[in-house]
């Protein structure tokens, strides 16, 4: 917070087509992110991502700050712009089933997170946040089967054998879900 505190004064007294405008507005936005400030780093990231279109990484910071500051709508029109860039971001995908899921549109979120898995199934947390979906759906089955590919992928997360484990117990398949139960508390 004190950064982007420290770059504002500067970023007023530079010039807004300048290089240095552009630095400060990035700084100051990548400040506010970093500070848990989602609502005030939205306008300067969106601002240095007109202005340098082509920038992947920082719109996927954009992306999560809309995200977190439950601007939903920013979310799905950066998810576009990310696509325009890059149409097998799984990345993105995974953003845009964020944002539909918090909008209580599961469908459109499951579908979401099948494109994503569909683009790159070794992101992590992609086989995670389909499987959560289709558990919050009651779709067990399907879900146990996301989990595990989630725990192929990140062998120590805990949480993804954790649901993996529920789902099984969810399917009267208790006697699977023992040893996953102990590996998750280990």
């Amino acid at each position: 917070k004190e950064a982007a505190r420290a770059f504002l004064p500067l970023y007023r007294r530079a010039s807004p087509d300048s290089p240095d405008a552009q630095r400060l507005r990035l700084l100051i936005g990548m400040a506010d992110y970093g500070a848990a400030d989602y609502a005030a780093a939205v306008p300067y990231l969106r601002d240095a991502m007109a202005r340098d279109p082509q920038n992947l990484p920082y719109r996927l910071v954009l992306a999560h700050s809309c995200l977190w500051a439950k601007q939903y709508p920013c979310v799905l029109d950066v998810y576009h712009q990310i696509l325009n860039l890059n149409a097998e971001s799984a990345e993105a995908d995974m953003l845009a089933g964020e944002a539909y899921d918090e909008m209580r549109d599961h469908q459109d979120a499951i579908q979401q997170f099948r494109n994503a898995v569909k683009a790159d199934p070794r992101v992590p947390g992609v086989h995670f946040g389909l499987g959560y979906l289709l558990w919050c759906q009651s779709q067990y089955d399907e879900a146990a089967q996301q989990f595990q590919l989630e725990s192929e992928n990140s062998p120590n997360d805990a949480q993804s054998i954790a649901y993996w484990a529920d789902s099984d117990v969810r399917l009267n398949r208790s006697d699977a879900a023992r040893p996953l139960v102990e590996k998750a508390l280990k």
